[in-house]
């Protein structure tokens, strides 16, 4: 359990870390007229960057389910392992993207959007 929750912790330390990063590079700015436009547009940004990456760790989860579903040569624990992580993996998607179009849903509601915003991924164009 305690590599569990190290590995964990050292992936989310890993995939945070540009986050940081980002944070001593900029010019941070003091302002006392914080709208909401703001703390959604704050809100949507930042779901926006770290959606692909959970969606990312859904996706293992559930593989590794699958992998361990198929690899249980007639284990029933680890059959059933197995099928727990699968069903976490598709609860964790769902719930995902759920949350991401929730958020897409208030924000258009709310203050307008001039064009939809596809799910958030990698960009795959090398000439960009």
């Amino acid at each position: 359990m305690k590599n569990i929750v190290s590995a964990v912790a050292s992936l989310g330390t890993t995939l945070l870390s540009p986050y940081n990063l980002y944070a001593q590079t900029t010019n941070p700015t003091v302002r006392g007229d914080l709208t909401i436009k703001d703390i959604f547009t704050r809100m949507t940004t930042f779901l926006d960057s770290t959606i692909p990456v959970l969606m990312i760790l859904a996706t293992v989860i559930f593989i590794w389910g699958v992998i361990r579903y198929v690899s249980a040569g007639g284990d029933e624990q680890q059959i059933q392992q197995g099928r727990k992580l699968i069903f976490w993996g598709i609860i964790a998607l769902f719930i995902m993207i759920g949350m991401w179009g929730i958020v897409r849903l208030i924000s258009g509601t709310l203050f307008g959007s001039q064009t939809p915003s596809p799910i958030p991924g990698p960009i795959l164009d090398p000439f960009i």
